[in-house]
């Protein structure tokens, strides 16, 4: 086949769940044999074409990188008809919003061309979301309003852009259990046009390995039990509740440390928090690391926390933790669910919970034989049902 992927953003825009899933099923379907143009936003340096692993990638000139914009909505378009005059696509693939002016202007009815959507979230998920991040700064005025222009851009983009959109789109992929009912309900998807394709990681590169070097580098020795949260660094990702919970933490466990792997917008907030509870000899911020880096910081914690106070779908972060056999502690909101079972291959608390978050993570860091026996069943679910192949053969 010769597809047509739809994405406003891949890794050279950001870093991110979103975008390493784009690329890593572009790079699947290439494997497999099939023929991959993938159209995406502006290049930060302005780059218009390149080959990545196969993928052949062209980056729309004039559009905000990573962005959805009007521009996007005009060029995108545009960039479409360009290509599909010279190449004849025989399907398009839109990863969330990115396909949404595609089918906007009616163009798979006009070039009968059948297209695909994957929803890694929808539009109640996001809305939900803001409210819960409005209800719980209520106090601070520039994220009241920052949350409440969120909620009324996602009810007007339901309204009037979404669902329309979604409801011409041949077939939808939920990428979780828990989002079939709601996509049929917000967009009247018909059930033999739903499919559910989970979202996949490549289970070689996340496995157990050595994190010698790393040891070194953080100056952790044997006695030390290492908490890790790899998140891009905003309010909702609830990075800042692993660090309320670390003054309790210490008082059970004294040699433990957090490492935070990411970067963002609300870092400085985190950095205050941190030096307002004395905590700076405890938790370090590492700031972005390479993606082939990542299996390191996961083989060297003892315990993986998302506290994300976020509805979306499951971040790629917790697979990935999963897949290096370490036990995880997630929030119990979205999507989360289709991965864990709780108590047995993973454990799930209330977003937002504090006490009960700090209460596991003292739980799995005294119990050895605990901690094993649930990251060595995560890695064989995430084995079974969530790499990166099973994905790939679902998709097509």
């Amino acid at each position: 086949m010769r597809i047509c992927m739809l994405a406003r953003s891949i890794p050279v825009h950001a870093k991110g769940g979103l975008e390493d899933h784009t690329m890593m099923i572009c790079q699947g379907l290439v494997q497999k044999g099939h023929e991959v143009i993938l159209i995406t936003t502006q290049h930060p340096q302005g780059k218009e074409y390149e080959v990545s692993d196969g993928v052949e990638i062209y980056y729309t000139k004039g559009t905000i990188p990573g962005k959805y914009s009007w521009s996007w909505c005009r060029r995108s378009v545009q960039e479409f008809i360009r290509l599909h005059t010279l190449k004849k696509f025989d399907v398009v693939h839109g990863q969330s919003g990115g396909g949404i002016p595609f089918l906007l202007k009616g163009l798979n009815r006009k070039y009968n061309i059948p297209t695909v959507i994957s929803l890694h979230g929808t539009t109640i998920d996001e809305i939900k979301s803001a409210c819960d991040v409005l209800f719980s700064s209520y106090k601070d005025i520039r994220n009241v309003f920052l949350s409440m222009r969120r909620i009324l851009y996602h009810l007007y983009n339901y309204s009037f852009v979404s669902r329309r959109a979604l409801m011409r789109a041949d077939a939808i992929i939920a990428t979780s259990n828990e989002q079939v009912k709601r996509i049929k309900i917000l967009y009247q998807t018909k059930d033999s046009d739903l499919y559910v394709v989970y979202n996949g990681i490549d289970t070689d590169l996340f496995a157990p390995k050595s994190s010698t070097e790393l040891k070194e580098k953080y100056k952790i020795n044997q006695e030390n039990k290492i908490i890790l949260g790899v998140a891009r660094l905003t309010k909702e990702k609830g990075i800042q509740n692993i660090i309320l919970s670390m003054p309790a933490i210490l008082k059970s466990i004294h040699e433990a440390k957090l490492i935070i792997v990411g970067n963002g917008n609300y870092r400085k907030d985190l950095e205050l928090l941190i030096d307002k509870l004395g905590l700076k000899e405890h938790i370090f911020i590492t700031g972005l690391v390479p993606y082939e880096e990542l299996p390191l910081f996961y083989n060297l914690a003892d315990v993986f926390v998302n506290a994300t106070i976020r509805v979306n779908g499951y971040d790629l972060t917790i697979l990935q933790a999963m897949a290096c056999e370490k036990p995880v502690i997630v929030s119990n909101l979205g999507s989360v669910p289709t991965v864990i079972t709780h108590n047995e291959d993973g454990i799930l608390v209330s977003p937002g919970d504090v006490r009960i978050l700090t209460q596991e993570v003292i739980r799995i860091l005294k119990d050895k034989e605990l901690a094993a026996n649930i990251g060595k069943k995560a890695r064989k679910k995430i084995v079974s049902r969530f790499s990166l192949e099973s994905m790939t053969e679902e998709l097509i």
